[in-house]
C-alpha cells in the first residue's frame, strides 16, 4: 500500500500510458499473427526501454541534488572543525594557559 506523499498523479498517468501502449502492441501483435513466444520477446523489449528510460530520469534526478548535498557536506565539516576547535580551546583558557 502507498502512502500518501508516494502519490505522484503525473508517474500514475505515465504508468497508465505505458500499460495502454503495451496493451495495443501486444493486440497488435496477436493480429500480425506473432507466436507466443515472440509477442513476449516483444513485451521483453518494450519493458526494458521503458525501463531504460526510467532510470535515465532517476539519474538525471540524482545529478540535480548531487550538488547541494556536496554543499551540505562541506559545511557539515567546517561546523563540526569549528565546533572541535572551539571545545579544545574552552579547558585551555579556563587553565590559565591562554592568556585574554
Amino acid at each position: 500500500m502507498r502512502s500518501p506523499s508516494d502519490h505522484n498523479p503525473s508517474q500514475e498517468q505515465a504508468n497508465e500510458q505505458f500499460v495502454a501502449a503495451m496493451k495495443a502492441r501486444l493486440e497488435q501483435a496477436q493480429a500480425d499473427g506473432q507466436s507466443p513466444e515472440q509477442m513476449q520477446q516483444l513485451a521483453m523489449a518494450l519493458g526494458h526501454t521503458e525501463a531504460g528510460r526510467r532510470a535515465t530520469k532517476v539519474v538525471t534526478q540524482v545529478h540535480s541534488w548531487w550538488p547541494g548535498f556536496q554543499r551540505f557536506l562541506m559545511v557539515g565539516a567546517l561546523a563540526c572543525a569549528l565546533a572541535i576547535g572551539l571545545a579544545w580551546l574552552t579547558p585551555l583558557q579556563r587553565t590559565g594557559l591562554i592568556y585574554q
